[in-house]
């Protein structure tokens, strides 16, 4: 059981976050995603970026090279 349990983010505190991934699918990709959908519930300015994309999520970008 988790220690904190967060119900919504502080909007004091604007923290941008950014979580780079290989890819959005896959073991690490998926959790990824969650981490950043989660994030994005509470109310945080939370994005992805990866070099492949399966998402529709506007907030998963993909890296051009």
């Amino acid at each position: 059981m988790p220690l904190f349990v967060f119900k919504e983010i502080n909007k004091e505190i604007n923290m941008k976050i950014l979580h780079i991934c290989t890819m959005d699918c896959g073991g690490a990709g998926k959790a990824a995603l969650r981490l950043h959908r989660g994030l994005k519930s509470l109310g945080a300015n939370s994005k992805m970026l990866g070099l492949y994309r399966k998402s529709s999520d506007g907030d998963v970008v993909q890296f051009n090279r």
